[in-house]
């Protein structure tokens, strides 16, 4: 039953949950769709069921047309990262991004390619919930296939799709990354996130998402200035092609790389990798960063996970030039200053040993030294907080963790809570996000934030290894940076009013690329700001981050229990009066959650 994206099977991506398919799992036909590709009877019976469920959940769309307005949600002036919106959720952990509206303008041809990158794909579901995921004139994923045989009928029933199942090199790494392209013949549209393609993930756990459209390059522009956004999204697609095979028709291919589905998917480019690196993505509002497997020495040693986010901080001084210094008379506001705290979010703890938690915090630190773990907090869910969502207990089964992983004393001693026990909400939700920040000890002002995929795990960031001259990663992840040089760089894109700083993929026509002869008063440089201290910013520049857990983070109680899945619900019944036995048996008769 795919319940949890972490402990669902791998065979899970294309599957519809036992309620959706209206029969019990032994009665299940073996083939849901014809061999002619078409749908079957039982499959678009199961469709229609999804799409009824999105109705009665308010998400219904419009069958012909993406809905919404076009991306409205970008149009906030002090907001580079986005929260999915939780109706009934409180304010600090829902936003206005949705998958369902406003993604693409209604007025705008469908995208001419879509690319989706995730750990799971619920393809039905999906299709109901995004419009121009659905419409887009060729659509390709990238995604664990799991049972091969499963998934080929779904993937196979759309003569536009093709399907792409990473074969990992390591037995314990998994693609984990999260990403939505989607392609105009103008530009493109990135959506960097952090929710698997499924309804429990996209309606019902907290999850953030980078947005931001960007240009085609013109023929006249000056390819020698350094675009180190579109070298880390182009290097890592070359890798996640080394190991990518399609899934159902193999014999219309030919081969096991991206390229191989041709030139007419790719809008003329021999592959992905080619078709972004003719994208200009010298304006974008942060930096990308990700992990691919493997062991990695001398000049990539810096170039994926926690390493890659030590490199940037020193490139950009640690905060102690340009504009990201802080001009303050006091180090309370100063989250560069060396009591500054690093706080890690994440919705997954495997075997965190205190060495590897060390060296973790020196990477987000910089690689400085000073990882000692005494400047460091970690926001992990408590049993109470699962126990009152709106998921109850099933909404911990997203949050893995065996308890001899969770309950170690250098994890306990900083662990912190996630809800703001102050705001009161009708349908609270548990974290599926990722996050990363150094904080000043008041919480007004953060030096970076990084919104990832990533857990925190060696993993996902990477272990160092002989000596720290090679590090190890198992898992494909990305995410993105929020810097105060990045957000000051796009201002003044934005006062010289260059087009790299309005463009939208979805528009037919835009403008000529380059700057609109604006220029603009000087402002001060601008800060990164917490959304829940948005009332401390007197710079029109400021950039808000919409964190979704208190700021300074606010340490467990004595009375408060770390959120572990073997035992921590013990017989105790969650806000729907149900035992973590009676919420799964409630969920698989159902499809849903009470």
């Amino acid at each position: 039953v795919p319940s949890t994206p972490d402990q669902r099977t791998m065979a899970s991506p294309a599957s519809v949950s036992q309620s959706d398919q209206g029969t019990n799992k032994r009665e299940r036909p073996s083939s849901s769709v014809n061999g002619d590709g078409t749908y079957s009877l039982l499959e678009l019976a199961q469709m229609r069921h999804k799409r009824r469920a999105l109705k009665e959940a308010g998400l219904e769309i419009n069958n012909e047309r993406p809905g919404g307005e076009s991306a409205s949600f970008q149009k906030h002036a002090k907001e580079s990262f986005h929260l999915l919106s939780l109706p009934g959720a409180a304010p600090q952990t829902s936003g206005s991004f949705s998958f369902a509206q406003g993604l693409w303008s209604a007025a705008a041809p469908p995208p001419e390619l879509a690319v989706a990158m995730n750990f799971l794909v619920d393809l039905p579901y999906i299709d109901a919930l995004c419009a121009p995921w659905r419409l887009a004139r060729r659509k390709v994923v990238v995604a664990p296939a799991g049972d091969r045989a499963r998934v080929a009928p779904y993937a196979n029933a759309q003569e536009n799709l093709t399907w792409f199942h990473p074969e990992m090199p390591d037995a314990f790494g998994c693609h984990h990354a999260k990403c939505l392209m989607l392609f105009s013949k103008t530009g493109m549209r990135l959506v960097v996130h952090t929710a698997n393609y499924c309804k429990c993930d996209c309606q019902e756990k907290v999850q953030g998402a980078f947005v931001q459209d960007f240009p085609r390059r013109q023929s006249n522009s000056n390819s020698s200035v350094e675009d180190t956004f579109r070298d880390t999204l182009v290097s890592y697609v070359r890798e996640l092609d080394k190991v990518i095979s399609p899934v159902g028709r193999v014999g219309a291919f030919g081969g096991n790389r991206l390229a191989a589905v041709g030139s007419e998917t790719w809008m003329g480019f021999q592959n992905l990798a080619e078709l972004l690196a003719h994208h200009d993505f010298t304006g974008a509002r942060a930096d990308l960063t990700a992990s691919v497997p493997g062991r990695h020495t001398g000049p990539n040693f810096a170039r994926w996970g926690s390493k890659a986010i030590a490199r940037l901080l020193r490139r950009y001084g640690n905060g102690r030039s340009g504009s990201s210094a802080v001009a303050s008379s006091s180090s309370c506001s100063d989250p560069w200053a060396n009591e500054a705290r690093i706080v890690a979010q994440c919705s997954s703890l495997g075997s965190i040993p205190e060495t590897l938690l060390h060296e973790i915090e020196a990477d987000l630190r910089g690689g400085g030294g000073g990882g000692g773990g005494r400047g460091f907090s970690l926001v992990w869910p408590r049993v109470s907080e699962v126990a009152q969502c709106r998921e109850g207990w099933n909404g911990g089964n997203s949050i893995p963790g065996k308890q001899n992983n969770v309950v170690r004393n250098h994890l306990t001693t900083r662990m912190c809570q996630f809800w703001d026990v102050a705001v009161a909400a009708p349908k609270p939700a548990v974290p599926h996000i990722k996050t990363y920040c150094r904080v000043s000890s008041d919480g007004k002002r953060l030096a970076w934030a990084w919104l990832t995929s990533a857990n925190l795990s060696g993993a996902a960031l990477g272990k160092a290894e002989k000596k720290n001259t090679q590090v190890f990663i198992r898992h494909f992840e990305m995410g993105v940076l929020f810097t105060a040089e990045r957000c000051a760089a796009y201002a003044s894109l934005v006062a010289a009013g260059d087009l790299r700083s309005s463009f939208q993929a979805d528009v037919a026509a835009p403008r000529t690329l380059g700057g609109g002869g604006g220029g603009g008063a000087k402002s001060e440089p601008p800060a990164l700001i917490p959304t829940q201290h948005a009332a401390s910013s007197t710079n029109a520049c400021d950039v808000l981050v919409p964190l979704p857990y208190p700021l300074p983070p606010r340490p467990y109680l004595k009375m408060d229990r770390p959120w572990y899945t073997d035992g921590a619900a013990e017989n105790t019944r969650d806000r729907n009066g149900h035992t973590q036995v009676q919420a799964l048996q409630h969920y698989q008769l159902t499809g849903h959650n009470p």
